[in-house]
């Protein structure tokens, strides 16, 4: 398998619903990954190290979106994978953005808040937010007008639209 590692995680404590995870795959290409209730056992599917070591290999070609199922003998598969256009922020206010893979990731304030480092020239320490699933977008295209209005008005933070 290549190197995949787990960014975020919204795992069903009774293993009843689904669980999500968003992965980065190679260093490349983000995954979102749906595993079906009852596939792995609920320890495994919060500690991210098991959970690494249960996945089934990931496909190839080009596809983002994949669901896993446990098959009749036991063994976790992927049921399915997909290319899916995924919302994104459209309206960009700020001159300056930054791609989530050049940044170097210094320190985790929560699930969705790092302190990281914008990459060369500028190379200095910012607070990144980002939406962790498809279904945040929203609330961070809203929270990013509102740092829209706020810019220059003293009451916020200095934003550097990441």
């Amino acid at each position: 398998m290549s190197q995949i590692e787990i960014l975020n995680q919204e795992v069903d404590v009774g293993n009843e619903q689904s669980s999500y995870y968003r992965m980065l795959d190679g260093r490349k290409y983000f995954r979102y990954i749906t595993i079906d209730p009852g596939t792995l056992d609920e320890e495994d599917l919060a500690f991210p190290p098991a959970l690494l070591q249960k996945l089934p290999a990931f496909p190839t070609g080009d596809w983002n979106c994949g669901r896993i199922a446990r098959a009749e003998n036991g063994v976790p598969y992927f049921v399915e994978t997909n290319k899916q256009k995924l919302p994104s922020i459209n309206y960009i206010w700020h001159e300056k953005s930054f791609d989530y893979l050049s940044l170097q990731i210094k320190q985790r304030f929560s699930a969705n808040v790092h302190l990281a480092t914008t990459p060369h020239p500028e190379n200095r320490d910012v607070v990144a937010k980002f939406a962790r699933f498809p279904w945040e977008v929203e609330y961070y295209a809203l929270e990013t007008r509102w740092y829209e209005r706020i810019k220059g008005h003293g009451i916020g933070p200095e934003s550097s639209g990441i």
